[in-house]
């Protein structure tokens, strides 16, 4: 049943996603082509703003969503109701605190830009109305908290993935016609408060039992304030670094940035949502039957990296002929720059198993020191390699970062306080994993120039030979080293007979 839920969480969640993150290739590139390069950039570094914004969630979510793991699994609706009663009053205070910092952050956005032919009067407009759109959906956050803890967010995501479309086909509409991001802006409002009133009455209906008038229960706060590191951390990694490219290189350059990172963040998006989908049923399952938590990490691992193969090697042959191909040669990057990116992807993939296992533990605390590694390395390394190397030098401190502070000390941590296991098998397997990526990224590099990439059909002739390719080396290489027992959670019962790997 965890199985289930969370391949029914991830089904309904990333792959509307996906098609919207499609639609959002149209709309960067009609902005670019129809209002600006000034305004793309800009619009870019307001998504970044409101990561910080949204920072004074402080982890919230994470800590609430932890707390209602064993009320849940026990039916304990008393306890779920004065959670959630606790929860919606500190996000309502939450709530405002976030409008009154983007009020501050719309007063001083001029600081963030180096050069413009954009009035600051404008900007500071376009930016409070995004503020706005991305903040009140923290109101409704109580709601979609008990889903996500019941492992039953496709309840209610369907229904708001299939109006985040609509907007998607509006956006691309309202830029063609108006050729104002003022416009988009707009939608964006609206949208978000139709999205939050959908989710309040599907929540109503689901749970016919949820009480916000009880007493309050706020046990969660402990959680919160352990995880408000963890929220630095993340904002740092995730959003320093086009604050950085806009303040010293300039807005041109965010843009550069930006047409790989969108495809980037794209995929990562929709693999982060592995972590979201699974993060309840691995708490359910520490709860219940810790003792099968390491078989379970060592299978998750495997999985994670067999996605991250069969995706990021076709991906780093890929992504530089569509963006020369989409947003014009003018924006690609060099090959170092490149495979730089493409790590980005294929580690944040293969990371999900530590945030799922780490958020299902409630091990914030004992995680803490990786996220001080992680600001210090990633902000020293931009700040200086910047200077010498551009975007390539924001973009590795990036990768060292999370190389340091994760990768080396996370599994321990895990291993320490959940498995009581020798961490070595893990290592070890990724060391195998490691491998298949290294054979693969060689024998398609002494193959790529069979097909010139010209126009997108090729491209996507030149992608789909590469991918199959791919997949197929690494379904055998899998096959060969015993590591494929994650196709039995995949493959309905019925059809195991029918199918063989």
């Amino acid at each position: 049943m965890r199985t289930k839920k969370a391949i029914l969480n991830f089904i309904f969640d990333a792959l509307p996603q996906f098609i919207i993150s499609l639609l959002g290739f149209l709309r960067f590139k009609l902005i670019l082509s129809n209002i600006g390069e000034d305004v793309l950039g800009v619009y870019q570094l307001f998504g970044q703003l409101v990561a910080y914004i949204t920072f004074v969630d402080f982890g919230l979510t994470s800590a609430v969503c932890y707390s209602l793991y064993a009320p849940i699994a026990n039916n304990d609706e008393e306890k779920i109701n004065r959670i959630l009663s606790g929860a919606k009053y500190v996000f309502n205070i939450i709530t405002i605190i976030m409008f009154i910092v983007g009020i501050g952050l719309t007063l001083g956005i001029g600081f963030f830009i180096k050069e413009t032919s954009l009035s600051l009067g404008f900007i500071q407009i376009c930016f409070f109305l995004m503020v706005i759109s991305n903040v009140i959906t923290y109101f409704v956050a109580s709601h979609t908290i008990l889903f996500d803890a019941e492992q039953n967010k496709y309840q209610y995501i369907r229904y708001t993935q299939i109006l985040l479309f609509i907007k998607a086909i509006l956006e691309i509409v309202f830029i063609i016609i108006f050729k104002n991001i003022l416009s988009i802006l707009i939608l964006g409002v609206f949208v978000s408060i139709i999205q939050n009133i959908i989710i309040v009455s599907i929540s109503k209906r689901k749970h016919k039992n949820l009480n916000f008038k009880c007493e309050k229960d706020l046990s969660f706060w402990q959680k919160t304030k352990e995880l408000i590191p963890h929220k630095i951390g993340t904002l740092v990694a995730n959003n320093i670094d086009v604050l950085i490219i806009s303040k010293f290189i300039g807005l041109a350059q965010v843009v550069t940035y930006t047409s790989y990172m969108y495809i980037i963040n794209t995929l990562v998006t929709i693999f982060s949502k592995l972590s979201t989908a699974s993060s309840a049923g691995i708490g359910n399952l520490l709860v219940v039957d810790k003792g099968k938590a390491y078989d379970k990490f060592l299978e998750y691992n495997s999985f994670v990296f067999f996605l991250a193969t069969i995706i990021c090697v076709p991906l780093y042959f890929a992504i530089s002929p569509f963006v020369s191909l989409f947003y014009g040669e003018s924006y690609v990057v060099g090959t170092i720059t490149c495979l730089l990116f493409v790590f980005l992807v294929f580690y944040s993939i293969i990371r999900t198993i530590f945030n799922t296992f780490v958020t299902a533990a409630g091990l914030f605390k004992e995680t803490i020191i990786c996220v001080f590694l992680e600001i210090a390395i990633n902000l020293t390394l931009s700040l200086v390699l910047i200077k010498y190397i551009g975007i390539t030098g924001v973009i590795l401190a990036t990768a060292i970062a999370y190389i340091l502070s994760e990768y080396v000390l996370k599994p321990s941590i895990l291993n320490k306080h959940i498995f009581h296991n020798k961490i070595l098998v893990y290592y070890k397997d990724c060391l195998f994993y490691i491998i298949i990526v290294i054979i693969n990224l060689y024998l398609i590099n002494i193959s790529k120039d069979i097909l010139v990439v010209s126009n997108f059909f090729n491209w996507l002739l030149f992608s789909g030979i590469i991918f199959v390719l791919n997949f197929i080396v690494t379904v055998i290489y899998y096959k060969i080293i015993k590591k494929l027992s994650f196709i039995d959670r995949l493959i309905p019962n019925k059809l195991k007979g029918k199918i063989r790997v």
